[in-house]
């Protein structure tokens, strides 16, 4: 049985098909900037938390040349050359009856209970002689610390027998430890000394604890490690906010993206009107406005948003006039968003507001 299906006339098809082809163009470019922003802001924080944990946050600290570290070629003055076994010394303690709350470690959580991250249940015999940990102590993936796998304790509990348990010296700030570790060039220096084969991603590679403890670090005083952990987590807040940010942004744009194509075949975009909607693209994502004709070819936005919200946006037009002259563009801003247009063709374009 045939559905009839309405269709307009084959130059209005040309037209909505010209214009989806602008418009998409337009929003795709737009997308694909925000998700090259994403990664420059992932370098960005990588970089600073680098920079911070290696030189420090003093930008006119004094820099010496650094010939024992092969990461590095200076160090600030001040900070003192250690092996990291001065600062982390294993303790190895067994639980007798499996009864202690497992912990495993995850990349970006940290060390945290096992039963926030699994479905299944472990009895309690499978877990005798599993390493004890405290509160305070860090863990080490020794087979994964070639990525940075390592983890905090808060609490007390127990890790898998292949994690490494470390007691903290009174001289190191656990929290700047584990950022350092985290690190590229912390990293390499994990791989380089790791047995067995892979690359740290796959494979099979152990780090033991006499190896991670042989090697070298230039490390601040305390109260520095301390401002440092402080400075990085603001960081990473702040870079996670703008993420964050982003990313709705994006998720605005793709919608918009859908709805656009929607209404344009289906006709829901009104042809004879000066103009059928405004949409501005700014720090908040998509906001869409409704206009409506005024006095004198004036078209005023009947949504209430202010030209304030709308500062360092971007304005897309759309609509369809008769044939004949060519478009022009005149944006006033007065007590709320004015706009004029003179135009006889189906015209779009983008205006800075």
């Amino acid at each position: 049985k045939s559905v009839p299906v309405p269709l307009p006339d084959l130059t209005t098809q040309r037209r909505i098909a010209d214009f989806l082809d602008r418009e998409t163009a337009r929003i795709d470019l737009l997308i694909e900037k925000k998700l090259r922003l994403a990664a420059l802001l992932g370098e960005k924080l990588q970089d600073d938390i680098l920079r911070a944990v290696t030189l420090g946050i003093d930008p006119f600290v004094e820099l010496v040349p650094e010939v024992e570290l092969e990461w590095t070629s200076h160090r600030p003055k001040h900070w003192s050359m250690f092996r990291l076994k001065h600062f982390f010394r294993e303790n190895t303690r067994y639980s007798s009856d499996g009864r202690e709350t497992l912990f495993s470690l995850r990349m970006k959580e940290g060390l945290i209970p096992h039963n926030d991250v699994s479905d299944k249940e472990i009895p309690p015999s499978d877990l005798v002689n599993y390493k004890k940990v405290f509160r305070g102590q860090i863990v080490m993936n020794r087979m994964r610390a070639a990525i940075g796998l390592f983890g905090l304790a808060n609490d007390s509990g127990i890790v898998s027998p292949d994690y490494s348990v470390f007691d903290v010296h009174e001289d190191a700030y656990a929290a700047y430890f584990l950022r350092l570790f985290k690190t590229e060039p912390m990293m390499s220096a994990f791989r380089l000394l790791s047995k067995g084969l892979g690359n740290g991603h796959s494979g099979f590679m152990r780090l033991n604890a006499d190896n991670f403890g042989r090697i070298q670090v230039a490390v601040p005083p305390y109260e520095e490690q301390r401002l440092i952990s402080k400075y990085v987590e603001e960081r990473i807040q702040q870079i996670t906010h703008l993420q964050a940010k982003n990313e709705r942004s994006i998720d605005s744009l793709k919608e918009y993206r859908s709805s656009l194509i929607t209404a344009a075949v289906t006709g829901q975009l009104d042809g004879n009107m000066f103009i059928e909607q405004l949409t501005f693209y700014g720090a908040e994502g998509v906001r869409a406005a409704k206009c409506i004709p005024g006095d004198g070819g004036f078209l005023r936005i009947s949504s209430g948003i202010t030209p304030d919200s709308v500062a360092n946006s971007v304005a897309i037009f759309y609509g369809v006039c008769t044939e004949g002259a060519a478009p022009t563009h005149t944006l006033r801003l007065t007590g709320q968003l004015i706009i004029r247009l003179s135009c006889s063709l189906l015209s779009t374009g983008h205006v800075p507001l």
